[in-house]
C-alpha cells in the first residue's frame, strides 16, 4: 500500500470538502435549498472526477465539460418560477461555481480554489448590500387587495369612492378595479417603499381604515404577487 499515493489522491477531495463548507456556509444562514452539504458533496464529486480522469488516463478536457453539464443539471433544480418572480438565481451561479472549484482542487489548484471560495463568498455578502444600495430610493410592491364591508350603510358607495381617493392621495397607484360590488371591493394596488414588505402592508391597511367613517367595519385582505395571502386584518 502507497501511503504517499493514497494521500495524492485524497488531498484534493479534502480541500473540495473545505471549499464546499465554504461555499454552502452562506446559503445554509440564508436556509436555501442548496447548504454546506450539498455544496461539499458536489465541490468533492467534481474534484473525484477530475482526479479520476488522470488516473485513467483520459482526457481531462471531456470530463471537465460533463462536470458542467451535471453541475447545471443541479442548478436548474434551484430554480423556482413563483408568479411573476423567478428565485433561486443566486443559489444556482453558485452551485455552478462549486463544480468549477472542485475542478480546480481535482487539478491540483489549491490555493487557487480557497482564495476562489472565499471571493465567492464576499460576492454574496457584499453583492447583497450593493443591491439594496442601488435600490435605496425604493421598490415597487404590487398587491391585490379585497375590502369586505362588515357594516351595512347607505353610503357605501359613496365610502368606497373615498377609499379609491384617499389611496391615491397617499401615493397608492390603483391599477385595476377587479371587483366592485354592493359589500366589496377589490383591485391591484401599486405602492413604491423604502420600508419592509410587512411595513408597507400595514401602510396600506391603515391607509384604507383612516379613509372610513366611524361605524363602518372591514375585513381587509391583501395578496401578494404569488398568490399568497400576506394579511387578514380586521
Amino acid at each position: 500500500m502507497d501511503i504517499s499515493k493514497i494521500a495524492e489522491h485524497l488531498i484534493p477531495s479534502l480541500v473540495a470538502a473545505l471549499c464546499g463548507i465554504i461555499l454552502g456556509f452562506e446559503r445554509e444562514l440564508r436556509k436555501k435549498p442548496a447548504g454546506i452539504r450539498s455544496h461539499i458533496l458536489m465541490c468533492v464529486g467534481a474534484s473525484i472526477f477530475t482526479v479520476m480522469s488522470t488516473y485513467l488516463g483520459t482526457d481531462r478536457s471531456r470530463i471537465a465539460a460533463q462536470i458542467v453539464s451535471g453541475i447545471g443539471f443541479l442548478g436548474g433544480g434551484a430554480i423556482v418560477k413563483e408568479g411573476v418572480n423567478v428565485k433561486g438565481i443566486t443559489t444556482a451561479s453558485n452551485v455552478w461555481i462549486t463544480g468549477a472549484i472542485g475542478i480546480m482542487c481535482g487539478a491540483g489548484l489549491f490555493v487557487e480554489a480557497i482564495l476562489m471560495s472565499l471571493i465567492t463568498i464576499v460576492i454574496l455578502k457584499f453583492g447583497k448590500l450593493i443591491t439594496r444600495w442601488l435600490h435605496a430610493d425604493g421598490q415597487n410592491l404590487k398587491v391585490f387587495v379585497s375590502v369586505n364591508f362588515l357594516s351595512f350603510s347607505d353610503e357605501l358607495s359613496d365610502i368606497k369612492n373615498k377609499i379609491i381617493e384617499h389611496l391615491d392621495k397617499n401615493g397608492f397607484v390603483i391599477n385595476e378595479i377587479v371587483s366592485y360590488s354592493f359589500q366589496t371591493i377589490q383591485f391591484f394596488l401599486t405602492v413604491k417603499s423604502k420600508k419592509t414588505k410587512a411595513e408597507a402592508l400595514k401602510s396600506i391597511n391603515e391607509s384604507i381604515k383612516s379613509s372610513l367613517p366611524k361605524g363602518i367595519e372591514v375585513s381587509i385582505k391583501i395578496v401578494d404577487q404569488q398568490g399568497n395571502l400576506e394579511d387578514d386584518l380586521t
